[in-house]
């Protein structure tokens, strides 16, 4: 059908390549090749998602159940926790669900459990100046023999 449109209306394309050329400073035959450019993107680009919302909202409520342990001790416990707390019905899971948690690795499970959990305070206390330290710190004047 466009090539109908095409065929019918040659003086008037010409006269928009003409334009678009001048006010662009494209070449010719980069402008056609921009307009009859197909710019149908479906989805996202890149590999597939592994891990779905399921899993991720899984692996958020193992870790809250297992006390919010660190990921690599969370993930060389996985397969076995995941058993127990299906045994006391705290989590029913299918089972690529769950062979996905277990075989998961520490870093993935960071980057996924980065959004559930809270963030930390990266500062210490606030460092003491020397005058509050003083009266704190027992110093000896004198030697004394004894």
């Amino acid at each position: 059908m466009a090539s109908a449109v095409q065929a019918r209306f040659p003086q008037r394309r010409k006269r928009i390549l003409d334009e678009l050329e001048h006010l662009t400073g494209y070449h010719r035959k980069s402008l056609i090749r921009a307009l009859s450019r197909r710019s149908v993107r479906k989805g996202r680009r890149g590999r597939p998602r592994t891990y779905t919302n399921e899993v991720r909202a899984a692996l958020a409520e193992a870790w809250e159940l297992s006390g919010r342990p660190c990921s690599k001790r969370l993930a060389a416990f996985m397969a076995e926790f995941l058993e127990v707390l299906e045994r006391c019905g705290e989590l029913k899971l299918r089972p690529e669900v769950k062979e996905l948690l277990s075989g998961m690795s520490p870093a993935t499970m960071d980057r996924i459990l980065k959004l559930v959990r809270p963030e930390r305070n990266r500062r210490g206390p606030a460092p003491r100046s020397a005058s509050q330290l003083k009266g704190k710190v027992p110093v000896r004047v004198g030697w004394e023999s004894g």
